[in-house]
């Protein structure tokens, strides 16, 4: 009976050690599975100190399997992944396991891992989002290189290769007729629509030919809000676009007007036809961080756009200019600054503003003298300012 209570002593003692051993193998043991995956998957070594959980999302721009290694089109995280990591592909509401091997470029993956001390990120999870891949697109540019044999082209300032399908609706649009694909050239501009593929190119069903005046030709157009503006560098961005975009002495710069039944000038979208007597023409400093735009812009790189021609509008369609009689209070020809009696407004006189006498003949600002009588339009600016792009001599003093 002793022997026997000794021995199960024993064996509780033993099994109480394997416990307390199996407990001191933290995750920040070199005998822990984290580890064992670091030093699998980047080649030699351990790395006790995990640093906090990283997660984002992206597209794949490269694949190194033999690395388990993954680089990213939008982010420039390094991910290798953990020899046990959890890797699935998304199909809707289910997840699939997959291996490393099946993941490609432009497959878009949401990254889950830890931060390693050579600053790669070493992931225990990879998404593949599967419903990405596939989806349909729809955008213009001005064709950089095309292949008719081959059915493929690319545009300028995008590096996707669009493969014409052998079906696929090709016309001219203006003329509303079929076309065959070797009837478009370089610098053509072109509206594709398609789906985009796995490996980042883009499969076209439709192709149209778009033949516009010289004011619509540019690679793309877009609506959007200035976010910032350098006039010293002729530069500004706006919400929504990545790019620079530039302006130089070439770029068109004007309001659309049109006049109601109360003679109230309105500013709006106007039209997409060409510029007309009811257009004023701005300068660059005429446009201010805030502004709402239409951009007409040609790419120059991958990270930036010079406007063609920029319309001053707004986006929910239409908005009061002001107009208004008063006489000038003060006016300053050096700073192009000018007050009116009973108007809290602080004009600035665009260089481009058109400035006309009596008879609307056309005149210099330092023609103008306090006290004369001026009929005024312009458009708000920051606070009190008024971008002022017409003043005529109201009366002969």
């Amino acid at each position: 009976m002793q022997n026997g209570w000794m021995k199960l002593t024993g064996k509780l003692i033993a099994g109480l050690a394997v416990v307390m051993l199996m407990i001191g193998c933290s995750s920040e043991s070199p005998l822990s599975p984290s580890n064992n995956s670091i030093a699998s998957n980047k080649g030699g070594g351990t790395n006790a100190n995990l640093a906090a959980q990283v997660e984002f999302g992206s597209h794949v721009a490269s694949v190194d399997v033999d690395l388990r290694k993954l680089t990213f089109t939008t982010n420039t995280e390094v991910v290798y992944a953990a020899a046990d990591a959890e890797i699935v592909r998304r199909n809707g509401g289910s997840e699939t396991p997959i291996t490393f091997s099946e993941i490609v470029v432009g497959d878009s993956v949401e990254v889950r891992g830890n931060r390693q001390a050579d600053n790669s990120v070493l992931a225990d999870r990879i998404r593949v989002k599967s419903e990405d891949n596939g989806a349909e697109v729809e955008f213009g540019g001005r064709v950089a290189t095309i292949n008719a044999l081959a059915r493929t082209m690319t545009f300028v300032g995008n590096p996707a290769t669009i493969n014409v399908m052998p079906n696929a609706e090709v016309m001219n649009h203006d003329l509303q007729i079929q076309i065959d694909l070797s009837e478009i050239i370089v610098g053509d501009s072109v509206d594709i629509r398609g789906t985009n593929q796995p490996d980042g190119s883009i499969l076209a069903d439709r192709v149209r030919l778009r033949k516009p005046d010289a004011l619509e030709d540019s690679d793309l157009e877009f609506e959007s809000r200035i976010t910032a503006i350098d006039y010293s560098a002729g530069t500004f961005s706006v919400t929504g676009r990545t790019e620079t975009i530039t302006v130089d002495a070439s770029t068109i710069i004007y309001a659309h007007l049109s006049h109601s039944e109360d003679g109230l000038g309105k500013r709006g979208r106007g039209s997409d036809d060409a510029i007309g007597a009811m257009d004023t023409l701005l300068s660059f400093t005429d446009l201010k961080v805030g502004d709402s735009v239409e951009v007409h812009a040609n790419f120059v790189n991958a990270s930036t756009l010079q406007a063609v021609r920029i319309e001053l509008e707004d986006l929910d369609g239409v908005i009061e200019d002001i107009q208004f009689t008063a006489a000038i209070a003060t006016i300053d020809v050096a700073t192009r600054t000018v007050t009116f009696v009973g108007q809290t407004w602080n004009g600035s006189v665009s260089a481009t503003a058109v400035l006309t006498g009596f008879n609307n003949e056309p005149i210099a600002l330092d023609n103008f003298q306090v006290g004369q009588l001026v009929e005024v339009k312009g458009f708000p600016g920051a606070g009190s300012t008024l971008q002022v792009v017409r003043m005529h001599k109201e009366d002969n003093l």
